[in-house]
């Protein structure tokens, strides 16, 4: 598998687990910058947004966790991982992240699922994705690939043309 169908297929994922989960995604995004702000080292992880979606009776994030803290105009990484507490998950280490210095909960909230931020593509890299995520949609792996799935990747892929 080339580099280029490798990224369709993350992309593909992505987006599928971030739409599908969206409404718990937002909710949970707002609710770790208020955390972040109320407590003394404004340190927060995965497992804070699991707590709240699990007391506020919203669908489990699952794989939507992953994109969780990718708006990096707010977040950042302290450097520190924690055990998880959280049933299941072995201990797994998480990463722990605190809102980026002068942000205020105020201005420059999440984006939607669909408007974050990602990389750059030179139009030869585009070309290559593109390519790559046809071939997808048209093979019969791409079954549960829904026009509507297809013609937001594609746009996706054009947003990030240099």
């Amino acid at each position: 598998m080339s580099n280029a169908e490798e990224q369709a297929l993350k992309y593909i994922g992505m987006w599928t687990a971030a739409s599908a989960k969206r409404e718990s995604l937002e909710k949970a995004r707002q609710y770790l910058i208020q955390l972040s702000l109320e407590r003394p080292d404004g340190q927060v992880n995965a497992d804070d947004a699991n707590s709240f979606i699990e007391h506020a009776d919203l669908p489990p994030l699952k794989n939507a966790a992953g994109s969780l803290f990718k708006n990096k105009k707010i977040w950042e990484q302290t450097g520190e991982w924690r055990p998880s507490e959280r049933k299941g998950n072995h201990a797994h280490l998480n990463p722990q992240w605190r809102l980026r210095r002068g942000y205020d909960g105020v201005g420059d909230h999440p984006e939607p699922v669909s408007a974050t931020k990602k990389k750059t593509l030179t139009p030869s890299q585009a070309k290559k994705e593109l390519a790559a995520l046809t071939d997808l949609y048209e093979s019969s792996s791409a079954d549960d690939m829904s026009e509507k799935m297809y013609e937001a990747l594609k746009s996706d892929i054009y947003g990030r043309m240099q």
